[in-house]
């Protein structure tokens, strides 16, 4: 068989706005104020705090954000798809695919706000030293007001202590109180800041242990929140290190990483993608992010760095990476569809599934030697000659079974398009 030139890659130009809010200072804390959902402080960029995705009961997906090429066989400019540079080369041919398969659903042409490169993130309880954490749990009598106002009450009564600074206690009001409303910039700020202040009171008592996680948590929960930043990278200083050399923070968000200290292992990449930002370093934070259980955080992150393509011939190790991205982003949509299978929102999941085939399309052409891809290919292709009987889908279905080996598969499938459309140029490919 002779390929079908047909090259897609993800053209996402990645602003980097970074913040520089203005955080009160840890000395400052004996005027801090009651503060509910109110507008942040002068200065502080709230529009772009809202990042947390957003915590679904477990028996509903998230709806992923995405946008994909909605003519079909030519794929048009959505602002975030379009056709490879001409500069990447399939290292193999590959049988012919269409551009995407039918589920008989329009394919997610929502427009979104561009991925922001940080994230919101909030500690594991394991960070309260001394003090049970006060975890949310699920009170199907409770109404949404009521519980806004236990939000509210924790936030304030974390306000509370932090200006007695009963650190730990306020700590855990502060986290129940994002638990509950975590697109709250206020509640985020706040609870931020009040680790912030423990990691400068743990720092001034000479504990630099403790100082250097709290400065860490203070950064996952706000990444905007400068002064943390800051503090910690004096704490690596004191400590011989240096913390503008991206390969010391690497380093340290891999031994965090291995050793599952996931919310260290996040800080220090999303660190590591301020010092360096590239395809590897945004894929490091977008899999611990994932690992950390941050689908939609970690998703944006993969689709900054496969907007990362670089004109000019990819290296080898550059091409693979790309792949890996395209192919996690697949399997995450491919995971999220058969969610919403599984709890009858059934176009939601076929718009998935499209999109995952789209993706695990691009990460085979990338990387032909991948033989994780072909049998997920065929497992989309089958879903969708069960649910659209369409040509594309048929070739598709076709293509797919011979990439893993079923060539009498292939021939019935193809012979079924030959039936539909003798025409076809796309058949002229196939011997």
């Amino acid at each position: 068989m002779s390929g079908h030139n047909l090259l897609i890659v993800i053209l996402l130009s990645a602003i980097w706005n970074q913040l520089s809010t203005s955080y009160a200072s840890a000395e400052g804390s004996k005027d801090s104020k009651l503060r509910d959902a109110a507008p942040a402080p002068t200065g502080h960029k709230a529009k772009n705090l809202n990042l947390l995705p957003k915590k679904f009961p477990a028996d509903i997906a998230p709806d992923i954000p995405v946008k994909f090429a909605t003519t079909r066989g030519k794929p048009s400019d959505v602002s975030l798809y379009n056709i490879l540079a001409p500069e990447v080369v399939r290292p193999k041919v590959l049988p012919p695919f269409p551009e995407i398969i039918d589920f008989g659903v329009a394919l997610i042409n929502d427009s979104i706000d561009p991925p922001n490169p940080a994230f919101a993130g909030i500690p594991t309880a394991s960070s309260l030293e001394g003090v049970a954490p006060l975890e949310k749990k699920a009170d199907p009598s409770k109404s949404k007001a009521e519980e806004s106002n236990d939000a509210r009450e924790k936030n304030n009564r974390g306000v509370e202590l932090g200006s007695q600074r009963t650190f730990p206690e306020s700590i855990q009001h502060h986290r129940y109180a994002l638990i509950i409303n975590p697109k709250s910039p206020a509640y985020r700020q706040n609870y931020s800041s009040i680790e912030l202040q423990y990691g400068d009171h743990l720092y001034k008592a000479k504990d630099l242990a403790k100082a250097e996680k709290h400065f860490r948590y203070a950064l996952l929960i706000d990444p905007a929140n400068v002064p943390a930043r800051t503090k910690l990278d004096k704490c690596l200083a004191d400590r011989g290190l240096n913390p503008n050399d991206p390969s010391t923070r690497e380093r340290l968000a891999e031994q965090a990483a291995q050793a599952l200290d996931l919310d260290t292992a996040i800080v220090e990449s999303f660190v590591v993608v301020t010092l360096n930002d590239t395809v590897k370093t945004r894929q490091q934070l977008a899999e611990n992010l994932l690992n950390k259980d941050m689908i939609v955080d970690s998703f944006q992150q993969l689709v900054i760095a496969v907007g990362k393509e670089q004109k000019g011939q990819l290296s080898k190790e550059e091409t693979k990476r790309l792949s890996e991205c395209h192919k996690s982003l697949g399997s995450i949509l491919y995971k999220y569809g058969m969610k919403a299978m599984e709890h009858g929102r059934r176009e939601i999941a076929f718009k998935r599934f499209t999109s995952a085939w789209v993706e695990y399309k691009r990460a085979l052409y990338l990387n032909p030697d991948d033989k994780e891809i072909a049998p997920k290919l065929h497992t989309l292709a089958s879903r969708a000659v069960n649910q659209v009987h369409s040509f594309d889908n048929w070739l598709a279905f076709g293509s797919s079974a011979t990439l893993v080996g079923d060539y009498q598969k292939a021939k019935d499938c193809y012979a079924t398009c030959k039936k539909m459309d003798s025409g076809n140029k796309l058949l002229l490919e196939i011997k």
